[in-house]
Order: structure tokens, then C-alpha cells, then sequence
């Protein structure tokens, strides 16, 4: 909460020079019990504009400014509450080698300031932990009723299927110390990796093996329709050959494609469960 009052003090400093400032804050007598807090802004004075440069509308003249934030609270009941307004990922679908960005929102709804601090989960398709991230490792503060975006990233090289991501968040103070005790924040979203460039191409190998069998086992049908009225004397007899060949294609077909489903299940596996 916001006192709205503002002193100025000003100073010379050599360049390279340091100087110490004391400060005091008074609290009103009838202030509320909370959160409160300020800012001691530090900002150079401008130099001033030239008479020529003035009257023709060109100057430019340049200040730096730069604070330091101040955080105090007063003893008394408090309201530490707090939730969880956004918790998304940038994108819902990505290829591989992937970038996930993580976007952390949390609202400060009660009147003292909190510090929220925690880690994100993400888990694959089979519940398995793949990352862990630390979220406001460096401890910043979400003032009273405002809020605070945190961001977070997780990259690699290959990932497949979907992955769920779990925000586990605590704050507040001690009881011994005036608060009401460590509370806790869950959120959870998901998203999914495809590796395009493995999986375009072995979707496509499917479906080439797939029009395949479906070719030769036609064929072989046929084949055996034929040999079947041949020896029923309904086609002459040396008009269909043995069909050998077919077979021998069919069959070398179908353990082709039952070595790619192997394939396919040991990268699963090897990639996922091991």
C-alpha cells in the first residue's frame, strides 16, 4: 500500500565519488497492520539546454534515474492469500529439438507481501519425471493486491508424445513469527513434442509397407483363385505357373513390417522406460 508522500533531497557527487544517506521511515500511529512499501529514487539532473539549441527545437537533454524498492510490515492480524492465474506453456504442440517457454502468474490478494517459491514438473506420456525448474530461485516479492509473471524454459534435443507440466508453489510466514503459516499453489497444463523429422518419415514407410502388403495380398489372392479353377479344368492347365514367387514377396513383406513395429516399440522404450 502506497503512502503517496515524497521528499527530495539533493546532492553533488564527483565522478567515481560514493556517499552514505540515512533514512527514516515514520509510521503513523493509526496505521493498518500489513504490507507497506516504497521506493528511494536516485536520479541525475539534467543539463541544461543551450539558448540556440532552444530556439531552433533541437536539443535533447538526458536524465538517468534508477530506485531501490522498500518493503516494511507492520505487526498485527495480516491476510496472506494468494492464487494461481495463469500457468501455460507458449505453445501447445512442438517439434524437435525443442524450446518450451512456461508462463507463471500469481496474484497477491491478500495485504502483505509474499515470496513465492517452488519448481515445475514435467512428466512424459508414461508419468515419467524428464525436468525439474526452479521458479523465483531468486526470491523476488508479489506486493499486496498486484501480481507477478515469472518465466521459465525447458529445452532438448528429442522428446515424443504428450507431457504434462505440475507448478508446486509455497509462501507465506511462520505463525511464530506473525503470519499464518507456509500455505501452498498447484497448477497444471500440458503440451505435446513431435519430432517431425522421425516421424513424417516413418509414418510414410508405414503407409508404403502398408499399400505393399495390401498389393501382394491381392496378388496372391488372385493367384490362388486361378490355381484353384486351373485344377477344377475351368482355365488351362498350363496357363497359370506356380505361384511362388508371391508367397515367398508376401512373406518377406510381412516380416518387414513387423521389423519396423519392433523398431518403433524399442526406440519407445529406450527413449521413455529405460
Amino acid at each position: 500500500m502506497r503512502a503517496g508522500k515524497k521528499e527530495q533531497l539533493l546532492l553533488n557527487l564527483e565522478p567515481g565519488q560514493e556517499k552514505e544517506i540515512p533514512f527514516q521511515i515514520k509510521i503513523p500511529d493509526n496505521a493498518s497492520p500489513g504490507g507497506y512499501y516504497g521506493a528511494i529514487v536516485a536520479a541525475t539532473t539534467p543539463p541544461p539546454a543551450k539558448g540556440e539549441g532552444r530556439e531552433k527545437g533541437a536539443v535533447i537533454t538526458i536524465g538517468q534515474q534508477t530506485a531501490s524498492l522498500v518493503l516494511l510490515q507492520i505487526k498485527g492480524p495480516v491476510e496472506e492469500k494468494a492464487m494461481v492465474r495463469e500457468f501455460s506453456s507458449e505453445k501447445n504442440f512442438y517439434s524437435a529439438p525443442f524450446l518450451v517457454k512456461f508462463k507463471t502468474r500469481i496474484q497477491n490478494l491478500g495485504n502483505v507481501h509474499i515470496k513465492p517459491v517452488g519448481f515445475i514438473e514435467v512428466r512424459n506420456i508414461f508419468g515419467k519425471s524428464v525436468a525439474r525448474l526452479d521458479v523465483n530461485s531468486n526470491g523476488a516479492n508479489v506486493l499486496p493486491r498486484t501480481f507477478r509473471i515469472f518465466q521459465n524454459e525447458w529445452n532438448g534435443d528429442f522428446g515424443f508424445g504428450k507431457y504434462t507440466a505440475t507448478l508446486v508453489l509455497t509462501y507465506g510466514t511462520p505463525v511464530n513469527m506473525g503470519g499464518q503459516g507456509n500455505q501452498s499453489l498447484f497448477a497444471e497444463t500440458s503440451f505435446w513434442i513431435v519430432p517431425l523429422k522421425i516421424v513424417v518419415p516413418a509414418v510414410l514407410g508405414l503407409i508404403f509397407f502398408l499399400i505393399l502388403f495390401i498389393f501382394f495380398l491381392r496378388f496372391y489372392k488372385k493367384a490362388a483363385v486361378k490355381k484353384a479353377l486351373t485344377e477344377f479344368g475351368l482355365y488351362p492347365i498350363g496357363s497359370v505357373k506356380k505361384q511362388k514367387t508371391p508367397v515367398l514377396a508376401l512373406l518377406l513383406t510381412s516380416l518387414l513390417i513387423v521389423a519396423v513395429i519392433f523398431l518403433i516399440f524399442f526406440l519407445i522404450y529406450y527413449l521413455f522406460l529405460k
